[in-house]
Order: structure tokens, then C-alpha cells, then sequence
């Protein structure tokens, strides 16, 4: 389906194995995008462990039908970074994941933002 928990998590384990052969080799800025693809991916696996409903965009119908195993899609959305952090922080009460972790997530996810939609060096 492709937002099923082990799905997630296995993407976020390659995605920072790559980070760190980078890191590995002096090269922090691919070792920052990396961690920062993989902590989203990770939060988003966490979530759908609880079931994957709480990883998909509400607004996008095709998404919610693909979350309750009804429908097989490709285009569908999933939840922005900034929801994903929410999400873990507030609505699950997950009690390891406070404030300053989240505050940590969406700094990340921000500076991965910038770098990837403008013209700012953010790595």
C-alpha cells in the first residue's frame, strides 16, 4: 500500500543510511537532507502504526479510501512534516516526543524546505 508502518519505517532506515555513508565521507549537506527525509518518513511510520488514516492528507478522498485498504492509488497526499511533528507531539500524547524534540523535527524540516524550494543555502 505504501504507507503501511513497516513500509515507512524501512524507507526511513535507507533514507538515513545514506545520510551517514554521507556524513561518513565529510559531505554534511547530504547528510543533513537525508536526516531530515528520514525523520518525516520515521514520524510518518510511527503514525501509521497507530493506523495509517492518521498519515494521509484528510482533504485528499483517494488518500483516506487507500489508508482503510478500500482502494490501490498512486496519487494520493500524505501529511505535510509540520503535521506529522504535531501529530506525534499532541494528538498521541507520545510522551518521548516533547516540545523541544519537535521544535528540533520542524527545524530540520524547514531548513530542508528552504533549501529544496528557493534559492537559500540552507545546509
Amino acid at each position: 500500500m505504501g504507507i503501511e508502518y513497516i513500509d515507512l519505517y524501512n524507507k526511513s532506515k535507507v533514507f538515513i543510511q545514506k545520510g551517514i555513508s554521507n556524513r561518513n565521507e565529510s559531505d554534511m549537506f547530504e547528510f543533513l537532507l537525508w536526516a531530515s527525509l528520514s525523520l518525516e518518513i520515521l514520524g510518518k511510520a510511527t503514525l501509521a502504526y497507530v493506523h495509517p488514516s492518521l498519515v494521509v492528507d484528510p482533504n485528499d478522498p483517494k488518500g483516506l479510501l487507500v489508508a482503510c485498504g478500500y482502494k490501490k492509488h498512486e496519487d494520493f497526499k500524505t501529511i505535510q512534516a509540520k503535521t506529522v511533528f504535531d501529530r506525534l507531539q499532541t494528538s498521541l500524547s507520545i510522551t518521548k516526543f516533547d516540545q523541544k524534540k519537535r521544535e528540533f523535527c520542524m527545524s530540520l524540516a524547514n531548513k530542508r524546505n528552504a533549501e529544496l524550494h528557493s534559492g537559500l543555502i540552507t545546509f
